[in-house]
């Protein structure tokens, strides 16, 4: 169960500072002239490196919780159920939010970027978590720790 715990908030961690990186691409393509790229090439290692690695911690949480639960009976992956929790409702909430914010900016040509890189940010970062926090590692991980 703590390993389950430790990798399944590993990719919290890594999800959330790839979707923090996001925020800083308009920084590093200021900078980029200045320092010779170099802050354009550690953005975007952050930016992969952070997704590869929780990609890699949610699946090793969910080959934790298969080796000790075993399968799950026939559900829904927590990427196609929604409000499951209230911790998903807020993260579902805001996934539909920034993403009908950023779509209506593409549409209607709104021409603010820092708000356009805010509302990515947002929706990167929520989409990850509706897909963590609707799945049945983040329910094992509630209802077991309600049962002490």
């Amino acid at each position: 169960m703590k390993r389950m715990k430790l990798y399944y908030t590993l990719s919290i961690i890594f999800f959330s500072l790839g979707s923090v990186s996001i925020l800083f691409m308009p920084l590093s393509l200021r900078y980029a002239n200045s320092s010779g790229k170099v802050t354009l090439i550690i953005n975007g290692l952050v930016f992969w490196l952070s997704f590869i690695m929780g990609y890699i911690m949610a699946w090793l949480a969910g080959k934790e919780h298969k080796a000790r639960y075993g399968n799950p009976k026939a559900r829904r992956a927590g990427m196609f159920r929604v409000f499951s929790n209230p911790y998903a409702k807020a993260a579902d909430i805001l996934t539909v939010i920034s993403f009908v914010g950023f779509a209506g900016m593409l549409i209607f040509g709104v021409s603010s970027s820092y708000v356009c890189i805010i509302l990515l940010f947002l929706f990167v970062l929520s989409i990850h978590m509706h897909a963590l926090l609707n799945g049945l590692v983040f329910d094992t991980l509630i209802n077991k720790g309600k049962e002490k």
